[in-house]
Order: C-alpha cells, then sequence, then structure tokens
C-alpha cells in the first residue's frame, strides 16, 4: 500500500501513550515524504506530489490518528493499493477524486 503526499515537507505521524508521571511516550510514529511543488536545484523541476510505501498494519495505525484523517479529508494525504496507482496520482494536482 502506498500513501500519496500533496505536502512539500515530510510529515510524521505519532501515536502516543500515557507514560509515568503523566509524562506522553511515543508509541510508534511513521514518517511520509513530502516534496510536493518544491524546486529541484539539479533538475530544476517541481513534482505535484510524492508517495511512500507502507504497510497494511501502518495504514491502520495512520487512519486511526485524527491529524491523518484531516489531511486526508484535506486532499493533502491519500491511501491507494498498487504503485501503479500511487504514481499516478502523485502527478495529478490534488490527491482526491473529485
Amino acid at each position: 500500500m502506498f500513501i500519496v503526499s500533496k505536502a512539500s515537507q515530510d510529515i510524521e505521524y505519532v501515536g502516543w501513550l500515557k507514560g509515568k508521571n503523566g509524562l506522553n511516550k511515543k508509541e510508534k510514529s511513521i514518517v511520509i515524504k513530502g516534496g510536493a511543488n518544491v524546486l529541484n536545484k539539479k533538475t530544476m523541476e517541481t513534482v505535484a506530489g510524492t508517495f511512500t510505501e507502507v504497510s497494511a498494519e501502518d495504514v491502520k495505525f495512520l487512519e486511526s490518528l485524527s491529524t491523518f484523517k484531516r489531511h486526508v479529508e484535506g486532499g493533502w494525504m491519500k491511501v491507494v493499493k498498487t504503485r501503479a496507482e500511487a504514481e499516478k496520482k502523485a502527478e495529478e494536482k490534488q490527491v482526491d477524486d473529485n
């Protein structure tokens, strides 16, 4: 599975656990690559989007996070099943189907 991103920067999604003394402890984190609309100084090109390969377990974790859900709803992220679909969505201006 793949996450297509229209964000310019990498985004780290973190799940937190309640730790001792009220301090949160990082349970799990996944970094989704950014780079959309950023000029590559070597090639002088910009890409419309990027994609990151993730496991089905990672997708389940991401979909449990409110921040990731907001990014999907806002059109910044999209979960797709195949590399070909990820490459196609990454080339499009928006990741949503509208």
